[in-house]
């Protein structure tokens, strides 16, 4: 942006750099300028760095529009619950990646091997934490009615996975949950 050029100047911030929009919003939140907001379209493309270049990752980014007149219909508790319920699938798939690239990083030396089996087990203990606490938000009693509902809107894979998932964490004898009391 040009500083001298009014036209490219912020309309929240009133910032004309990147740098002044970045200071502007470390210091304020989208909630007190909500309604100064409006919906827009766009496109992301994303090239792959150097560091992932041999490795199988793909990321797909999808734009889903929804009008702030709809958020604002949505009851508070489904709100939360699909707030919670984005929050936990990012938090899987970052910790999910970190798992991939261990394990893809291979070391021929001693020491560096063990650290390489250090990290993993570490990352795997990380990702049986998050499952258990994911878990016992599908179980939030406050949740229940919404996931019911929810329920018969699956398809047979997803029902089929979350009968599954039920399953695997009524049995009180399942690995995570065995991690999970190791660390009392």
């Amino acid at each position: 942006m040009n500083e001298n050029d009014d036209a490219h100047v912020s309309p929240i911030s009133k910032a004309q750099t990147p740098e002044q929009i970045g200071e502007f919003w470390d210091s304020h939140s989208l909630a007190d300028h909500w309604d100064e907001t409006h919906e827009v379209d766009f496109e992301v493309t994303a090239k792959r760095s150097r560091e992932v270049k041999h490795a199988r990752v793909t990321m797909r980014i999808e734009v889903v529009p929804v009008l702030k007149s709809n958020l604002e219909t949505i009851p508070e508790e489904e709100l939360a619950f699909y707030t919670h319920f984005g929050h936990v699938r990012n938090e899987l798939l970052v910790i999910e990646k970190f798992l991939f690239w261990t394990t893809k990083n291979q070391t021929d030396g001693d020491v560096l091997s063990d650290v390489n089996v250090f990290q993993e087990l570490t990352i795997i203990r990380l990702l049986a934490g998050k499952l258990w606490e994911a878990w016992l938000l599908v179980n939030n009693k406050a949740y229940s009615k919404i996931l019911e509902a929810l329920r018969t809107k699956l398809n047979s894979k997803t029902r089929t996975t979350l009968e599954e998932l039920e399953a695997y964490f009524g049995n009180k004898k399942n690995m995570i949950e065995k991690i999970r009391e190791d660390k009392k």
